[in-house]
């Protein structure tokens, strides 16, 4: 749910296709240490493909700032030796060990990383691909990402442990902090009672955890985290669903209860950074369904006393990012997306930060830093859904002729398999309308749209309607440009920014009815 990653608008019609949420990073003293030992050939005739996965997961993991590790070509020099070995070398904090086994047509990996002062696994994972695969880019990868995960979560829970003075608490606390995965991935499954009913239980053992410590400034957080998260999987659910499951949660009720945990904790403590950060995100969902304007003004300020309280902390740039874009601020988003890349050291965000530089540069009128982030998502996850498409948008924003029509026809083709009934798949014919009405093919676009609108959801409708309303300016008609605006508007109030902002609506914002259209009255008034 929380990691499709791909910013659109402002407003809930953003959150299908997903926010992205960057870890917080653990305050890590100094790089970890880390060895890769050269991976075992299981199958005995496999040890070259075994070695380029070795180096390649090497190269990988040392692109990353928060880790140290060892070159392969001197590790080579103890390919078979023991572990024993390499920790009186190399001194690491972990060893990361694997074997290459053949299964049939494919090629299996099984990876361990290994606490080398106990020789204990403390994680393992198997990756497969097949024979013919390249192996570097199907196994490094999906192993490097797992291994940064492993060290990432270790630091995070050594953070968290601290925090809690009583043992017993933090036996409640990490059992809650099971069930709130547990929910995760029962309403990502579409379980959704399920889902709810593992929070309920989570903050059941929260508020136990915080009889036994009180001065916990922890337990209060994850108590305001899941209050967050139901109403969040609630937004989740209205847009991917035509209709709710009964009984699911009040957002705004729920939000409210986050409020009250983190302003005691605030009053309390002033701070720590991440409660100003997630009262931000807090308010943020309060403005997505209110439309206050001064609710998403506090998200941007608590985000900005998290940053000034932690400078390292890259999902609070990430979120003050998010804040400026949905106030139309493009060029401040730009700026915080770079400090959120500067401070994404184990590079766990990596894609949702370049899909956000991509969608934030684009508002503002950066379009080569918005191609090139484009072009980087999709050379470094050519599968990912965030960057299968940017280049669409990116013709449809800034330029349209036939051939990128017709080039934008055939990527949309070769992914509806993937997509058939999402929003993504809509958004993109939306897009393919605007090429071609930028192409001088009106009555193709406007067919292309008519489609598309068709088969979108009541859910997402204000998402669409943007698009719509960019079509229409494209087709030079402004009447129903200002009345799909005035529309859109009293949908969802957060597109209001976006139409105030964004440079492809410049023409309609020159027009002397917009300033009615964009308070959502009719602009014949």
């Amino acid at each position: 749910v929380a990691s499709a990653g791909v910013a659109v608008v402002a407003g809930a019609a953003a959150l299908l296709v997903g926010r992205g949420k960057t870890p917080a990073q653990p305050a890590a003293r100094a790089p970890l240490s880390v060895v890769v030992r050269y991976v075992q050939d299981r199958s005995g005739h496999l040890q070259a493909t075994a070695d380029r996965i070795t180096e390649a997961l090497t190269d990988r993991l040392q692109a990353v700032p928060a880790l140290r590790v060892a070159s392969s070509a001197v590790v080579a020099e103890l390919r078979d030796a023991p572990l024993d070995s390499l920790r009186a070398r190399f001194a690491p904090d972990r060893c990361v060990v694997g074997r290459l086994e053949a299964a049939g047509e494919s090629l299996q990996v099984t990876v361990e990383v290994v606490d080398p002062t106990t020789d204990r696994a403390v994680a393992d994972t198997t990756a497969t691909v097949g024979r013919n695969a390249n192996v570097e880019a199907g196994l490094a990868e999906p192993l490097s990402v797992f291994v940064r995960h492993v060290f990432w979560r270790d630091l995070e829970r050594q953070e968290r442990r601290a925090r809690v003075r009583s043992a017993a608490a933090w036996a409640l606390v990490e059992q809650a902090a099971d069930r709130t995965r547990d929910a995760e991935q029962a309403i990502v499954a579409r379980r959704d009672r399920q889902g709810f009913r593992w929070l309920d239980l989570a903050d059941s053992l929260l508020r136990e955890a915080r009889r036994r410590d009180g001065a916990s400034d922890l337990i209060p957080l994850d108590l305001a985290r899941n209050a967050e998260g139901r109403a969040f999987y609630v937004e989740f659910l209205t847009q991917a669903l035509r209709d709710l499951p009964p009984g699911v949660p009040d957002p705004r009720a729920e939000r409210a209860r986050a409020l009250v945990e983190l302003d005691a904790l605030i009053r309390r403590r002033r701070g720590p950074a991440e409660a100003y950060e997630l009262r931000g995100r807090v308010k943020e969902g309060l403005y997505r369904a209110l439309g206050t304007d001064s609710l998403l003004a506090g998200a941007i300020a608590d985000y900005q006393a998290a940053t000034e309280l932690d400078r390292r902390r890259a999902s609070a740039w990430q979120a003050l990012s998010s804040a400026f874009s949905s106030k139309g601020q493009y060029a401040d988003a730009v700026l915080a997306l770079e400090h959120a890349m500067e401070q994404d050291v184990f590079r766990l965000a990596r894609r949702n930060l370049l899909r956000n530089q991509f969608d934030a540069a684009l508002r503002a009128s950066q379009n080569d830093l918005a191609e090139a982030a484009c072009r980087t998502g999709a050379a470094e996850a050519p599968d990912d859904v965030r960057f299968r498409d940017c280049d669409v948008e990116l013709w449809s924003r800034t330029r349209g002729d036939r051939r990128l029509a017709a080039a934008a026809r055939a990527k949309a083709d070769s992914l509806a398999f993937l997509e058939e009934g999402t929003l993504f798949g809509v958004r993109r014919e939306l897009w393919i309308a605007e090429i071609l009405a930028s192409a001088g093919l009106g009555d193709s676009a406007d067919a292309v749209a008519r489609r598309a609108a068709a088969n979108a959801p009541t859910g997402w409708r204000p998402l669409v309607l943007s698009e719509l309303i960019y079509l229409r300016v494209l087709r030079r008609d402004l009447d129903s440009a200002l009345a799909l605006t005035a529309l859109a508007v009293r949908a969802d109030p957060t597109l209001r920014g976006y139409v105030e902002r964004v440079p492809w609506l410049a023409p309609l914002r020159a027009d002397p009815r917009f300033a009615r259209a964009v308070a959502g009255e009719s602009a014949r008034r």
